[in-house]
């Protein structure tokens, strides 16, 4: 579904209320989307009732069905569920098998990933091209796209496509930059989708231990950024790790969805086998070894020395 007919339909009223669960289907999760729709929608009063984002809050499988069940004074409520894959495969199956059948009193919303099999569901872009940034810059910013058509001009001039979410977020930049900054934007732009890239990919070959995806894409980013955002950013990585392993190996799901945030989708589902707290503990104690070196002016190629180590499997 394109851009325009999708916000068309989410902002209809008559579609909040036609049916109690609600399914967007999409190849990948978009946060920031998400969570710029539904506040947009809450102002402009859209939604049958008031907003619950569940994945603000853990919910074991028996609170959640349970606070599904009922209601205060007979007033619905909107679930936003997010994205199903944030829960255990268990509770994903049950708490689809219990929306199957659901008729209230609350209206739920969920987003699933994947298009194939999915029945009822409402089909989210992929990607966006200029004319779906327009509608989702008029949507979000609900002012005239006349007097930014340069800077739109220019953000497709160098790309045909970009994600959902990184169109919104762009959207978001695009609100506060003046038509006559256009070199600023330009280069604003193109740090934050080679970021975003970059970053992801960095992670993902790290984890998985693919050291030839690992080293070409570090040759080409490394110097992007100073020593200081390395560390806190691989501090932050292996951090989130260690929790996730942590909450894992205790069965606490809700604990390792939290933690997952930021780390590759792939960390989450299967990769956290391969590593165990204490060789997560090691790899964070370089980190910081670097970061002790670092204020003292001696972190001279250090970071090379971890990467070399953890492909090596020195801390294992």
């Amino acid at each position: 579904m394109r851009a325009n007919a999708l916000l068309s339909l989410l902002s209809s009223p008559e579609y909040w209320q036609s049916k109690r669960v609600h399914q967007f289907a999409g190849q990948e999760f978009a946060p920031f989307f998400w969570d710029q729709l539904f506040t947009h929608l809450k102002q402009v009063k859209v939604l049958p009732g008031s907003l619950v984002r569940a994945g603000h809050k853990d919910w074991s499988l028996v609170e959640l069905t349970s606070q599904l069940s009922q209601s205060f004074l007979g007033q619905g409520t909107v679930w936003w569920l997010g994205d199903m894959r944030s829960f255990s495969p268990a509770d994903r199956k049950n708490i689809l098998g219990f929306l199957s059948t659901y008729e209230g009193p609350h209206t739920v919303a969920y987003f699933i990933e994947g298009t194939s099999g999915v029945d009822n569901a409402v089909s989210l872009p992929d990607v966006v091209d200029s004319k779906d940034f327009e509608a989702l810059h008029i949507f979000f910013a609900q002012k005239p796209v006349a007097a930014k058509r340069a800077l739109i001009r220019d953000l497709f001039a160098e790309r045909t496509s970009l994600t959902l979410d990184t169109a919104c977020l762009i959207s978001t930049h695009l609100q506060v930059t003046s038509p006559r900054d256009r070199q600023e934007f330009s280069l604003m732009v193109s740090r934050l989708t080679r970021a975003s890239a970059q970053l992801s990919q960095l992670s993902q070959a790290f984890f998985a231990r693919d050291a030839k995806t690992f080293f070409s894409e570090w040759r080409r980013s490394a110097d992007d950024y100073s020593v200081h955002f390395w560390i806190a950013f691989w501090a932050d990585q292996l951090f989130r790790a260690f929790a996730v392993v942590g909450s894992m190996k205790r069965r606490d799901y809700s604990g390792a969805r939290r933690s997952a945030y930021r780390l590759p989708f792939s960390f989450a589902q299967r990769l956290w086998q391969t590593y165990s707290c204490n060789e997560l503990s090691q790899r964070f104690s370089f980190v910081y070894t670097i970061d002790s070196a670092a204020k003292s002016g001696s972190s001279f190629r250090a970071f090379d020395l971890f990467f070399l180590q953890h492909f090596s499997g020195a801390f294992d």
